[in-house]
């Protein structure tokens, strides 16, 4: 392994400090990466939380200790999120844009982590604190039951649409969404704080329609490139109820949504063309479903919000295959 030349505190993450398992205070770090996307990373009192909490508290005088640390000592702070390189510009945008964020004495948020974060990213994400689940359609639960999914109007308001592409795009133009590996042309982000965020707020809505108790596996968001095809698939273990949403918007308010296309339990394939703010609900491990070509006047902006039966394994299969 090969260190980069250049290393400095990483200026996309937030430090809190919490109770350590056995004593003592553990550093918690939520950061994002150049193209590694959102992790939470907890590290435990000992000689490498010290270091990472000389870094922060002295952050002028970061370089200078860096240069005196170990190889592993920076491989570790680098695998954490606590220091990244200095990379300058990222896709035109400042890599170092953000005032980096202090050691908190309180636990960082743990039904959202990276909040505070994604919000200084982006101020206008910061409309998802308003948002409010509408509530469960007349007949929605008989249709899931019925066939393994259901298309849900209306579940993202403009409003909410509007700040989520921005902070996506916002991930993007900073180098903090990755490009997929397999074939599929998009950039992606598993797990983000507003992915998150959203997730928790619709898993009550989602619990009524399946009609279980469930949990939150992960979220996966996607920007797609034009003539970007996602081929008819399944989906892995963790994506047993998926809630794919539509973010983006048709050029010039033209009606033009990517179609949807998934197998009803009849085996017939059925189109649902998704509008902004809409989604469809359905049974990923069981629907074999995909997309056509993403022409040049559709979008293709999707958040996939995925749930697991409550007491199943979530594990973390989290690999880049193809999903919606």
């Amino acid at each position: 392994m090969t260190l980069p030349a250049t290393l400095d505190l990483n200026r996309f993450a937030e430090f809190a400090v919490a109770a350590g398992p056995g004593g003592g205070q553990a550093l918690i770090v939520d950061a994002f990466g150049a193209r590694t996307g959102f992790q939470r990373h907890r590290l435990p009192p000992g000689p490498l939380r010290d270091l990472a909490m000389t870094l922060i508290d002295e952050p002028a005088q970061a370089g200078h200790r860096l240069a005196q640390a170990s190889f592993d000592e920076v491989a570790a702070l680098l695998d954490a999120g606590v220091i990244s390189p200095r990379t300058g510009l990222v896709d035109g945008a400042p890599f170092a844009s953000l005032p980096l964020m202090p050691a908190a004495t309180e636990p960082a948020d743990r039904a959202s982590p990276g909040w505070r974060l994604a919000r200084a990213l982006c101020p206008p994400i910061a409309v998802l604190d308003e948002f409010v689940p509408t509530p469960v359609v007349s007949g929605a639960a008989e249709h899931f039951v019925a066939d393994g999914l259901v298309a849900l109007d209306a579940l993202l308001s403009e409003r909410l649409c509007d700040g989520l592409e921005q902070y996506y795009a916002k991930l993007a133009g900073l180098g903090l969404m990755a490009r997929a590996q397999r074939g599929v042309d998009r950039q992606i982000a598993f797990s983000d704080p507003a992915g998150l965020r959203l997730q928790r707020l619709l898993q009550p809505l989602v619990a009524a329609i399946v009609g279980v108790s469930i949990g939150p596996s992960y979220t996966l968001a996607c920007r797609y490139g034009v003539g970007a095809v996602l081929p008819m698939h399944t989906d892995r273990a963790a994506c047993q109820y998926t809630l794919s949403l539509q973010l983006g918007d048709a050029p010039n308010g033209a009606a033009a949504p990517w179609p949807f296309h998934i197998v009803e339990k009849s085996g017939a394939v059925r189109d649902i063309l998704l509008r902004r703010g809409a989604g469809v609900l359905f049974l990923g491990r069981e629907r074999a479903h995909g997309r056509p070509a993403l022409l040049p006047e559709m979008v293709g902006g999707t958040l996939l919000l995925h749930y697991i039966d409550a007491e199943a394994d979530r594990g973390s299969d989290q690999s880049d295959a193809p999903v919606r």
